[in-house]
């Protein structure tokens, strides 16, 4: 089977959606379900709502694909997650009866810089995943790096012997993320779309 993650023709990839092909739709939810399920558990949901949302995001994908002027202008993932983000917003509005509100930002896009924010917030939300992996010393000096403080300040607050010890743990921790997000198959998807 391919991974759907290498550059794939969209166009033979929606033709085989369109046409119901099974090992594409498996192969589809074998590679991206866990990611989305995550997204789903980590926002009020649970695994049977992460598969329901799934379900109509794919319905969703597929009725697109049955539009002759569709194209796909950006890697399944980001296409896929972001149908699943919107399903799921609906479906928590419909269980709590009350508005989720969008962040603004959102709301006041143009449709010429839409996909340009969905493929930001799929780089932004595997940033979080990959950061949530590193260990609590290292999430503490990154975050307190960006959020301006000194490297005088940071060796105080984590009780580090130098200046200098701090610059090379933030230097390590920040490489360590970066290989941490290199080693997703959504890196190439995302970074190289």
């Amino acid at each position: 089977m391919t991974n759907l993650q290498t550059p794939v023709d969209n166009a033979i990839l929606l033709t085989k959606i369109a046409a119901g092909d099974p090992l594409v739709i498996r192969q589809i939810y074998t590679q991206y379900f866990d990611s989305i399920a995550q997204y789903i558990l980590n926002n009020k949901g649970t695994i049977d709502d992460a598969k329901d949302v799934f379900q109509d995001a794919m319905m969703v994908i597929y009725e697109k694909t049955q539009q002759p002027d569709f194209v796909l202008q950006y890697g399944l993932h980001t296409f896929l997650y972001t149908i699943c983000r919107n399903v799921w917003l609906k479906k928590l509005r419909k269980k709590s009866n009350k508005e989720v509100s969008l962040p603004e930002q959102l709301e006041l896009i143009s449709e010429d810089t839409f996909e340009e924010e969905i493929l930001w917030r799929a780089k932004e939300s595997l940033y979080r995943e990959k950061f949530k992996l590193l260990g609590a010393n290292c999430q503490q000096v990154l975050q307190s790096f960006l959020k301006g403080m000194s490297m005088e300040n940071i060796a105080k607050q984590m009780g580090f012997s130098s200046i200098g010890y701090a610059k090379k743990r933030k230097y390590k921790c920040k490489n360590q993320l970066l290989k941490l997000i290199q080693a997703d198959n959504k890196f190439k998807q995302l970074f190289h779309a």
